[in-house]
C-alpha cells in the first residue's frame, strides 16, 4: 500500500461499478483574509472504494472517469481550513 499526502477530501463520487472517493493532492495558496489562508485545488485523485471483481461494465466506468478527470477544478474552486468562504466579506 502506499502512503500518500493528501490536503484535503473533496467527497464521494460514484459511476457504474462503485464509489471513489476524491482526495487533493496538490494546492496553491492564492490569497490571505486576515491570519486565514485561501487555496486553490491544483491536483486531485480518484481512489476506489470497491475492488473490481470483473470487467463487466469497464469501458463505461473507464469513459466516466476520463470525463471527471476532464474537470478542471482549477479554475474557480477554492476552499479554507480555517475561513468560511460562504461568508460575506
Amino acid at each position: 500500500m502506499k502512503v500518500k499526502i493528501a490536503y484535503g477530501i473533496l467527497g464521494f463520487i460514484r459511476f457504474t461499478k462503485g464509489y471513489y472517493l476524491v482526495f487533493i493532492t496538490s494546492r496553491k495558496r492564492v490569497a490571505k483574509i486576515g491570519k486565514h489562508s485561501i487555496y486553490t485545488v491544483r491536483e486531485m485523485q480518484l481512489t476506489a472504494v470497491f475492488k473490481t471483481t470483473t470487467s463487466e461494465g469497464r469501458d463505461d466506468e473507464n469513459r466516466y472517469l476520463q470525463f471527471f478527470k476532464d474537470i478542471n477544478i482549477d479554475k474557480g474552486f477554492y476552499f479554507s481550513y480555517t475561513y468560511d468562504l460562504t461568508r460575506s466579506l
